[in-house]
């Protein structure tokens, strides 16, 4: 009988630390699917007050050159644990730091890019039973916004900080409402309409569902 408790104790102690070792991808697999979103993290710390991700990517269409369409060195996201369960879920911060946002055009005549494609993912992704989620404070600390394929202002912006207030959505992640705040803060405002209320038809390419070692 002892030999069955201890190799169920054993079995089970074993589980515990595969399930601990894998649950990077085991967060980037439940984050992926609130944002609707390819999202890979190289590792993640997690505490009852905070998360913290290393090297957040979101991948791009495979038309484009870049792996990525943002990346952040670090991510740290605080909360308080009882307000995960509420409805709407209420995180106290999200922190993004040494950024890297690429808006890659699909040629210089068109005002869709990565992001337009980006955007029509995110849409179709809507669930509207998943509760509501408020942030109360995001930060990107150090960002660069790499902009191609459009000749007149391509290059690169650096913006040491943006800093945006008590972004919500009724339905699921505020990814879009992030989104258009981001923009606006870039000064790339005039492509909004073009990421979520695209004109013309916007092109059906799949996602990046893996990265190399880079």
């Amino acid at each position: 009988m002892k030999r069955k408790y201890r190799l169920a104790a054993g079995v089970t102690i074993a589980i515990l630390l595969f399930l601990w070792l894998i649950k990077a991808p085991i967060f980037a697999t439940y984050f992926s699917h609130k944002v609707n979103l390819p999202l890979f993290f190289d590792r993640i710390s997690l505490g009852l007050t905070e998360m913290d991700i290393h090297r957040l990517k979101v991948a791009n269409p495979w038309r484009f050159k870049s792996r990525t369409a943002l990346r952040a060195k670090t991510t740290k996201l605080q909360y308080d644990t009882p307000n995960l369960r509420t409805d709407p879920v209420i995180f106290d911060s999200i922190e993004l730091d040494k950024v890297f946002i690429e808006v890659d055009f699909l040629n210089p005549a068109s005002n869709q890019s990565n992001w337009s494609l980006i955007g029509k993912r995110i849409l179709k992704g809507v669930n509207y039973k998943s509760k509501g989620v408020q942030i109360r404070q995001v930060v990107l600390n150090d960002v660069t916004v790499i902009i191609k394929g459009k000749p007149d202002i391509d290059g690169e912006r650096h913006i040491p900080r943006i800093e945006l207030s008590n972004i919500d959505s009724e339905h699921g992640f505020p990814t879009q409402n992030l989104i258009e705040q981001i923009f606006q803060e870039s000064g790339l405002e005039e492509f909004i309409q073009a990421i979520f209320y695209p004109e013309e038809k916007i092109l059906e390419i799949p996602f990046r569902i893996f990265f190399g070692p880079k």
